[in-house]
């Protein structure tokens, strides 16, 4: 429905960029940027060149016409582009950023990507699903379920060490957990507005095929899935 979202919303993302201490004339990857909020925040607000990196072109067009519509058009650059084989040259960024991406990857494989196209001092910034304790093998079938394949659900320990496993210095990270009135009404109806936000759910009420993956989705939004997942908010550095 042209919309997309993060585990740890809109306040997640803010979060994310404000510590990462991005600056004007600055070199950012938005990496798997969706709708591109992140990237088209990162120029309006933050005054930095903008690399909006996604593997579906549908979500490139998405973001090209957010650019446009916030008058930075010219400041965010779009990149078909693959985690596991990002298509850029060594220290090319000052900061990347990543939102629930890497979930869904190789992940030692995409964090060595994402340490070799920072320069060295850049910065990442990574908002990620977390598990906030060892989930059970059965939970783990539910969400393999759900997504069709098994993602990775890691917790914050193991995350700080995949980026420490990749060189990564400087770690730190916070994980709560999932604020769902914010991921599914908040945070929508703050970026995509509040006419976007009633169609899509009168939609999720009419159309077959989105009844048929809320009624998946809610798997995982059941309460006995709820203690496991939250959202984590990660930085690290490249020495």
């Amino acid at each position: 429905m042209g919309m997309t979202g993060h585990p740890g919303g809109l306040r997640g993302t803010r979060k994310l960029l404000r510590q990462l201490g991005i600056r004007p004339g600055e070199l950012a990857l938005d990496l798997g940027c969706g709708t591109g909020y992140t990237a088209t925040l990162i120029a309006k607000k933050y005054g930095a060149e903008a690399v909006a990196a996604d593997l579906r072109p549908g979500m490139l067009a998405l973001t090209k016409q957010r650019a446009a519509g916030d008058g930075v058009a010219g400041s965010v650059r779009l990149v078909a582009g693959d985690a596991r084989r990002l298509p850029f040259k060594d220290n090319t960024f000052d900061a990347v950023i990543v939102e629930s991406v890497l979930v869904f990857c190789d992940v030692p494989r995409a964090v060595s990507e994402l340490y070799r196209v920072l320069k060295p001092g850049g910065r990442l910034g990574c908002n990620e699903v977390t598990a906030l304790r060892p989930i059970p093998p059965d939970k783990k079938e539910k969400l393999a379920e759900y997504f069709g394949f098994r993602p990775v659900v890691a917790t914050e320990a193991e995350w700080t060490d995949a980026f420490k496993a990749a060189g990564f210095a400087g770690i730190s990270s916070e994980a709560r957990p999932l604020d769902w009135l914010d991921i599914a009404v908040f945070a929508p109806i703050q970026a995509y507005g509040i006419r976007k936000y009633l169609s899509a759910l009168v939609k999720s009420v009419t159309d077959p095929q989105v009844r048929k993956a809320r009624w998946k989705k809610s798997s995982l939004t059941a309460p006995r899935m709820l203690g496991y997942l939250g959202s984590g908010l990660y930085w690290a550095k490249k020495p």
